[in-house]
């Protein structure tokens, strides 16, 4: 019998992660443990508070660089392992998920084998605007180092392509259990505005919806729920805005929820607050649009793949569009049962069960190719 070939991914996030634990890490978990009847999976991980190796559903989980000094930090440490580990580690492909705040740790560079970019997002624009430093230079040059990716949309695929014309990208979209999808929608009295997300002031788009909540008239004006966790700096930031508003009876913050109380937040609210300045696919809207709850967003490229009669988006950046459409939300229960219908449809064409199958395929594909090679 053949050995299973072996596969490592990189990811900084984990599930447990207490900085982060966003979508990615979740994605990279499910696919992990579904490859591994297939290969032998190794996950590669950055350290945090109580983390350790372990191995979970027969995926070995390899944590590394420091426990301390938090994520910003501990992304940089990781950036600057994770060549050592490409260099002295035995696989036969590598799948890199790509970090902040340079995405790519030009792995290519270090190893003749084969290296798939997994490119949830590009955050070097946002670093660079955010510390004044030339991450997106950096994370450019790095790009052209990649043979392959893999993205979840189609606006990823074509700004990644501008960059490194060489490069086959392979566009996979994210999805959600098929569960979420076929459970009915809900029928609970709506009592909130609600976001749900990582607490990143100025990414996630926060300052934007604090104005556009200001904006919805008192005489129909609900109480705003922000649930989610981020670095104690931003949280800080965000409180302060919402007493600079005079909000403090108005918004609650409920910090990180867990899975059920999500559920309940997410079922009992008129709609879902998406604010975003920069979103590569946003699954959250696409768990709103299983559960049949509307979503208010920012006509961002990266939404592109929401058809304009599922979800209301503003004109980005513009508050009083956005809370225009709040307020609409709030006030017409017929347009929300409107957009929950065609929300709910949309969410059926992304499956997650369906995602393993797909990249097994371009793995296989990888692995054949380099038989051949040979």
């Amino acid at each position: 019998m053949n050995p299973k070939p072996v596969l490592i991914i990189s990811n900084y996030d984990d599930i447990h992660n207490p900085y982060y634990a966003g979508g990615g890490a979740v994605l990279t978990s499910f696919i992990a443990s579904s490859l591994a009847s297939k290969f032998r999976v190794t996950v590669i991980t950055g350290r945090y508070p109580g983390s350790h190796d372990q191995v979970v559903s027969e995926v070995t989980y390899r944590r590394i660089g420091l426990k301390f000094g938090g994520p910003k930090l501990g992304q940089i440490v990781y950036h600057l392992l994770l060549p050592f580990y490409a260099l002295t580690l035995s696989y036969d492909l590598w799948v890199e998920s790509f970090t902040p705040p340079i995405s790519t740790s030009f792995l290519p560079l270090f190893t003749r084998r084969p290296v798939i970019g997994w490119v949830h997002s590009l955050t070097g624009e946002d670093m660079t605007r955010k510390y004044k430093l030339p991450f997106i230079l950096i994370e450019r040059l790095g790009l052209k180092f990649y043979r392959r990716v893999i993205v979840p949309t189609a606006f990823l695929c074509a700004k990644i392509t501008r960059i490194n014309p060489a490069v086959t990208a392979v566009v996979i979209p994210h999805g959600i259990p098929r569960r979420q999808v076929t459970a009915l929608a809900s029928r609970v009295k709506p009592r909130h505005l609600l976001y749900v997300g990582r607490i990143a002031y100025y990414e996630k788009g926060l300052d934007l919806l604090l104005e556009a909540y200001t904006r919805i008239p008192l005489s129909v004006r609900v109480p705003l729920v922000i649930a989610g966790g981020g670095p104690a700096s931003e949280i800080r930031r965000l409180k302060a805005h919402v007493s600079r508003l005079r909000l403090d009876s108005a918004v609650r913050l409920v910090g990180v929820v867990t899975p059920a109380r999500r559920r309940r937040l997410l079922n009992s609210s008129y709609a879902l607050a998406f604010p975003s300045r920069f979103e590569t696919f946003g699954l959250v809207a696409l768990e709103t649009f299983a559960a049949g709850i509307p979503v208010v967003a920012f006509d961002l490229p990266g939404l592109s793949w929401i058809p304009s009669d599922c979800a209301l988006k503003a004109p980005a950046f513009s508050v009083s569009a956005f809370s225009l459409h709040l307020t609409r939300l709030i006030s017409e229960a017929r347009l929300r049962s409107a957009l929950a219908g065609r929300g709910k449809r949309l969410s059926s064409r992304f499956i997650l069960e369906e995602l393993p199958a797909k990249y097994q395929a371009v793995l296989n594909q990888i692995l054949s190719s380099q038989k051949i090679s040979r």
